[in-house]
């Protein structure tokens, strides 16, 4: 009995200890910073299911103070970010702490709300998530702000909270035992993707024309009877604009040689555009196709290349302005010239870009996995630009101002030499 004793408590040791063992190898992370990690949980309770660690040695939240604050954000910030990476949306995960942490070191949870899993198998792991035993980021962080500690839940409520009903987290559902919660929440799943089908399909519908109807009801900021400039509604850097044809074509792999004077002339709209930003040289502007459109109906991108913009949110907007998904104009005119066309791109190597890790800078050789340290870097380097453009029109201000004064005649007193001063 003894030996079986130790056994066992040998055993939930090497258990408790078992995410310390996983972040010490590199291949489990996912995403790794100079203060935290994310890794994938080994027995995932939901579709999505992440843990996001310190590397300093923090057992729990029992040992967190106002000190830790920064650090708590920094979790926070990755956990965002891995949701974003997956391209999924960020009101459908719960991000927090478990009240009675089953396992040493800190670790926040970041995990899909369908909680459609194998590894969901006991009312311990529902209500663990789905009670008071879970605590949300916010909450967590609102209360170390104010008494500098997070204080343990009574072992009698962590007991009754954990013999809680099955209560669904999406409706007012209440399971007899798992099996049957498993069967309701897939339901749940179920209705979600056929919802997201249909509005994808409708979306798809909607765009095929949207370009158009926009230039139609808004005031082209240029217009010809060839085709129109528009700011894009969704910006992806500090200036972006479309060129739209008014021609009927569907995309730039259906561009022939016949339409190579339509592309002149959209080139020509795009550098009026770019003439009309005072303060932003030619140079600093991508013109091109993205090859994997969502908009249906040809249309070229007249894009500045800080990319500062709110509206760069996941990793394949900004793969798809800085990959081979990215055709430049004169890329598109050369293989048209020669060959007559542009081929289409497969869809599984277009989704392969568009979700391509490392991002690397468009500047400089800085790269990064994480799409939030790659906008901070980019920045920088706007904000290195902005200054140059503020110094460079204040010496205009002042050029114009000695121009105005026209001190370069000066008065003959002013030429005639002072003898006092020979």
């Amino acid at each position: 009995m003894t030996i079986d004793c130790r056994s066992n408590q040998l055993l939930k040791m090497s258990w408790q200890t078992g995410l310390i063992k996983t972040i010490l190898d590199p291949a489990n992370l996912i995403i790794s910073t100079d203060i935290a990690v994310v890794i994938a949980d080994k027995y995932p309770k939901a579709r999505h299911h992440y843990l996001v660690l310190p590397k300093e040695d923090i057992g729990s939240i029992f040992q967190l103070n106002r000190t830790h604050l920064p650090l708590l954000e920094e979790l926070h910030l990755l956990a965002r970010n891995i949701i974003e990476v997956r391209g999924e949306c960020f009101e459908s995960f719960q991000i927090g702490f478990h009240a009675q942490p089953s396992m040493q070191r800190l670790h926040l949870h970041v995990i899909s709300k369908d909680f459609v899993s194998d590894w969901l198998k006991t009312k311990k792991h529902w209500n663990s998530f789905n009670t008071s035993l879970f605590i949300p980021y916010e909450a967590l962080y609102e209360n170390l702000s104010k008494d500098d500690q997070i204080q343990r839940l009574p072992k009698a409520r962590v007991e009754e909270l954990l013999s809680k009903p099955l209560a669904c987290n999406q409706c007012e559902f209440v399971a007899k035992n798992i099996p049957s919660l498993k069967e309701h929440l897939l339901q749940h799943q179920l209705c979600s993707y056929s919802k997201k089908r249909f509005e994808m399909s409708n979306s798809t519908e909607s765009a095929k024309n949207k370009l158009m109807q926009r230039a139609k009801i808004e005031k082209p900021l240029i217009e010809t009877d060839q085709a129109v400039v528009i700011k894009d509604a969704y910006p992806k850097a500090q200036y972006h604009f479309i060129v739209v044809s008014k021609e009927d074509i569907p995309s730039v792999c259906a561009l022939t040689r016949d339409k190579l004077p339509l592309l002149d002339h959209m080139k020509e709209l795009a550098n009026q555009i770019i003439e009309q930003q005072q303060y932003v040289a030619p140079s600093n502007f991508l013109i091109g196709f993205k090859i994997d459109a969502f908009m249906n109906g040809l249309n070229m991108h007249v894009i500045s290349n800080d990319f500062y913009s709110k509206c760069m949110r996941r990793v394949k907007h900004w793969n798809s302005f800085n990959t081979e998904l990215f055709l430049t104009y004169q890329a598109v005119y050369a293989a048209i010239s020669f060959q007559g066309s542009i081929e289409p791109m497969a869809a599984e190597k277009a989704d392969k870009l568009l979700n391509a890790l490392p991002l690397h800078c468009n500047q400089c050789d800085f790269k990064t996995d994480i799409l939030l340290g790659l906008k901070g870097h980019l920045f920088e380097h706007w904000e290195k630009r902005e200054h140059k453009l503020q110094i460079n029109q204040e010496v205009e201000k002042i050029i114009r101002m000695l121009d105005d004064a026209k001190l370069t005649t000066l008065p003959k007193a002013a030429l005639t030499p002072n003898r006092q001063s020979l």
